[in-house]
């Protein structure tokens, strides 16, 4: 498995950096040289970002409890013993890799680990794919062929309209022409193709209920 990993001197300059799907795990100290200690930033880490797992290395108990109030995923106490980390750590990568998966996308600036369980729908405006979430829309540059590509390995994805992708986990009713989703937006269908879309809308149903 390929990790990257970043340095950060202090938790200002850590959360200049930050945004919502940028890490999957955030290792803490809570006593650090800067006017924000570890429980500060982990309280500005969950306004933006509910999914972030975060643990805390530090040489006191004392903020253990008010951890818990934030989801930490553990609290290290130094000095810790191998044994103690690797527990930890291997408790971790299980944890990954029950989370949804994910797909990578250039959004602004940074890249973007997107998981694909939040994606509503997706269309596309003026060379920019667009993932719409219950939260935000998130803006690509590239053509819609690769997003396509991106998605064909995942069955919940339905292609239903010209540059549209429907999460059909995210529909909740269908008429004759659209699809109604959980956002409450309606995604139009191929008119000469909808009845193929219903049956394969039907087929997704029924195979996972099947499990």
């Amino acid at each position: 498995m390929e990790l990257q990993i970043q340095y950060f001197e202090n938790g200002e300059k850590f959360l200049q950096n930050f945004q919502s799907g940028m890490y999957e795990v955030a290792f803490l100290d809570v006593y650090m040289e800067s006017k924000l200690n570890g429980m500060d930033v982990a309280h500005k880490i969950r306004e933006k970002d509910e999914k972030c797992q975060i643990i805390f290395a530090t040489t006191s108990n004392e903020f253990g409890v008010e951890s818990y109030e934030i989801h930490a995923f553990d609290y290290l106490l130094k000095p810790y013993v191998y044994e103690r980390l690797h527990e930890c750590v291997t408790r971790l990568m299980k944890e990954m890799n029950t989370v949804s998966y994910f797909i990578e996308l250039k959004v602004g600036r940074i890249h973007r680990k997107v998981l694909l369980d939040e994606v509503i729908y997706t269309d596309y405006n003026n060379h920019y794919v667009q993932l719409h979430t219950a939260q935000e829309v998130l803006r690509s540059y590239m053509p819609f062929d690769t997003l396509a590509e991106m998605l064909k390995p995942y069955k919940q994805f339905l292609n239903c309209y010209r540059n549209c992708f429907v999460n059909m986990d995210h529909i909740v009713s269908l008429d004759n022409k659209d699809f109604v989703l959980s956002s409450g937006e309606r995604m139009p269908m191929f008119r000469k193709e909808k009845n193929e879309l219903k049956q394969i809308y039907a087929d997704y149903l029924f195979n996972k209920m099947k499990g």
